[in-house]
């Protein structure tokens, strides 16, 4: 059994979360999943039995207990998930500019590790955990996460050249060259990505390959009837060896390899 409980961002939010969820999970059998790297950071509070996650580092598993999360800054390589069976939570997927906004602080000055939810969202990070934990509605756990995330980030999002150039990255799915989005904002391309890296911990086309990756992900359940080279073109790779090198470089995995490790139920992939 598994229950995906999905919410629109508030407009408040809007270029800041791009998205958040409650889940409850039931399996026979413990479970273990290769995370797949993504452009966002990610905030998670376990609201279930214990859950580990391994990341950087993928031989170093951490621990959280009910009503502990963390957040994880943007990571170009794969995490794994560990779970013995059951899991229930809420997730956040922030952009670098939301989880600045939330740590009142550039994310590229975090640590490449978890930062607990004291860390994260002040003083009444655990507080709200514990209360999460206590609400088995869905809907009311997303409306005690969402008015948090609002009173931390309160306020309009900065209006600068790297929050968009963010959007304009996000916006084109990663498609955009960097060079010209540089010229648009009227910045050299090494101040822009000297801005870019100092604000959101990556490169502009770092964060432009995570995009298109993303989108591969997305279409992983199936391989278009145009095959691996009909889904690169949709992605916006140059051609078919260029997407399987970025996979590669991702996840250690071929396309192929990758899709192998599907889970039969399509909810994520084993580790």
């Amino acid at each position: 059994m598994f229950a995906f409980h999905p919410r629109s961002p508030h407009p408040a939010l809007r270029g800041l979360v791009r998205g958040l969820w409650h889940y409850e999970e039931s399996r026979e059998a413990p479970q273990r999943r290769r995370e797949m790297p993504c452009a966002e950071a990610v905030l998670l509070i376990n609201l279930g039995p214990p859950i580990g996650v391994a990341w950087p580092d993928p031989a170093t598993k951490t621990r959280f207990d009910t009503a502990a999360g963390f957040l994880a800054r943007p990571h170009p390589a794969p995490a794994r998930s560990f779970m013995g069976g059951r899991q229930r939570g809420v997730q956040v997927m922030l952009t670098p500019l939301g989880a600045e906004r939330l740590l009142r602080c550039p994310i590229s000055g975090v640590p490449a590790q978890f930062l607990d939810l004291r860390e994260t969202l002040g003083l009444g990070g655990p507080g709200l955990a514990a209360q999460l934990a206590e609400t088995t509605d869905p809907d009311a756990c997303l409306d005690l996460l969402e008015a948090a995330l609002l009173r931390r980030l309160a306020g309009d999002p900065p209006a600068d050249a790297v929050a968009e150039a963010w959007r304009r990255i996000e916006a084109s799915a990663g498609r955009i060259g960097i060079g010209a989005l540089a010229r648009d904002l009227g910045l050299s391309r090494q101040t822009l990505v000297r801005r870019f890296h100092d604000r959101t911990g990556l490169t502009p086309k770092l964060a432009a390959r995570l995009q298109r990756f993303g989108a591969v992900i997305a279409r992983l359940p199936e391989v278009p009837e145009a095959g691996w080279a009909g889904l690169a073109a949709e992605a916006g790779f140059a051609d078919q060896s260029h997407l399987i090198r970025e996979v590669r470089a991702f996840t250690g995995l071929a396309p192929a390899a990758l899709l192998r490790r599907r889970l039969t139920d399509g909810l994520g992939f084993g580790a």
